[in-house]
């Protein structure tokens, strides 16, 4: 439709609309302005001036709210405005969780849940609302909610994963509830929970969650495997850490009865479990080494940098049975190795620390000798550890010396 505006009444009677309508759009404007220009002022004056200025703008509540129970610690204020905030506003989390903050402090605990729950309700997948949630129901003592609430911290945010399950584990003290209600399908988090249970030595909880995280489903990998592993070791249970071990290691193509793992050194060691293990020792160079070998492809080799020491720093731990005799034999090469002592294999019994077995030593420039020796494991013995030592310890040494194709064996 065409609005004329031909005569001059008409004309007045439109510019006194505009004027009219521009008037209107220039004072609220002017009063969110000066709303804004108030609620950013930190002063419960300003405050007060923003609220009134806007009063259907939930944000400036809720800055009052919070002033009033931070700063001037005035429940009565603060609950008005937050309740004022949440109901011009009621999809802000944020808001529901102040407030949920607000009914703890004063001992409300009814209004402390609805509020929690109105916060998980109108955003309930984000962790930091979830977090936030979940403290607030550990406090008051509602176990069930806080660690269904956890769940959504551990689904949505790594970082705080093993805040959340240290809290669970220590209000709680049950793994059974833990995974029932808060843990949800994922193996990196099963396999964090373990080790705050291996942390607390707590040996049955340990075999109910490694029972579950077996059963999710995802293919478990060897390196993820180890500290269980090795907390079965160190808590003497070396066969179920070996029968572990066998589910997940691809069997090494050594010679038929071998209890040696990675004999020849083909495979990259894994530094855990029932492979080799080695760690930094004084003036020692541990490689491996593809251009020098006794069969295969590789060989290791061990560069000395003068410094004596008994340690080399390379073992593995081997499963054996008690009262029962064994063959070992290894190959030794070495070059410009000079010392009086030379680097001997020995075997102890890994618990006791009892040697069983030491070949004699190499110095010199050798090339591949059979080392061999025979052993008897002492009734009870259920695991030994092979080495690389020298004994006596004390004298200087360098050069050279490789190791390869070592063989343990039942008699």
């Amino acid at each position: 439709m065409t609005i004329s505006l031909q005569t001059s009444g008409r004309k007045f009677a439109f510019a006194i609309i505009c004027v009219a309508g521009c008037a209107g759009f220039l004072a609220r404007s002017g009063r969110t302005y000066l709303a804004e220009r108030s609620g950013a002022r930190l002063t419960p004056e300003a405050l007060h001036r923003a609220t009134q200025q806007e009063p259907l703008n939930a944000e400036y509540h809720y800055r009052l709210g919070m002033y009033c129970l931070r700063v001037s610690a005035d429940i009565s204020c603060a609950r008005g405005e937050l309740y004022r905030a949440v109901e011009l506003n009621p999809y802000s989390s944020r808001n529901w969780l102040d407030l949920a903050a607000l009914s703890s402090f004063s001992g409300n605990s009814i209004e402390q849940e609805r509020a929690l729950q109105y916060a998980m309700r109108v955003d309930p997948t984000t962790p930091d609302v979830a977090w936030e949630a979940a403290n607030y129901y550990l406090a008051s003592g509602n176990f069930i909610a806080a660690l269904q609430a956890f769940r959504t911290v551990l689904s949505g945010d790594p970082d705080r994963r093993l805040d959340a399950l240290r809290q669970a584990w220590r209000v709680t003290r049950d793994e059974k509830l833990i995974i029932a209600e808060m843990l949800p399908p994922i193996q990196g988090v099963y396999l964090e929970f373990l080790q705050i249970l291996m942390d607390d030595n707590k040996m049955a909880a340990v075999e109910t969650v490694w029972e579950q995280t077996n059963k999710l489903g995802e293919p478990l990998q060897i390196q993820s495997a180890l500290p269980y592993i090795q907390f079965l070791i160190d808590h003497g249970q070396t066969s179920e850490a070996y029968r572990t071990w066998q589910t997940l290691v691809t069997p090494s193509s050594d010679l038929a009865g071998n209890l040696i793992f990675n004999a020849g050194f083909e495979t990259a060691i894994l530094n855990g479990g029932f492979d080799w293990r080695y760690h930094a020792a004084p003036e020692v160079k541990i490689t491996i080494d593809t251009t020098e070998f006794h069969t295969g492809a590789r060989s290791l080799e061990i560069t000395y940098g003068g410094a004596g020491g008994a340690d080399t720093g390379i073992e593995q731990f081997v499963p054996v049975e008690g009262d029962t005799s064994y063959n070992f034999s290894a190959f030794m090469k070495t070059e410009q190795l000079l010392s009086s002592s030379g680097p001997r294999i020995a075997v102890y019994d890994a618990v006791t620390g009892q040697r069983l077995l030491r070949t004699n030593d190499l110095i010199g420039t050798n090339g591949w000798q059979k080392m061999t020796g025979e052993f008897h494991t002492p009734p009870g013995t259920t695991l030994v550890r092979i080495a690389v030592v020298r004994e006596p310890a004390s004298p200087p040494i360098e050069g050279q010396l490789w190791l390869d194709d070592l063989f343990l064996a039942q008699m």
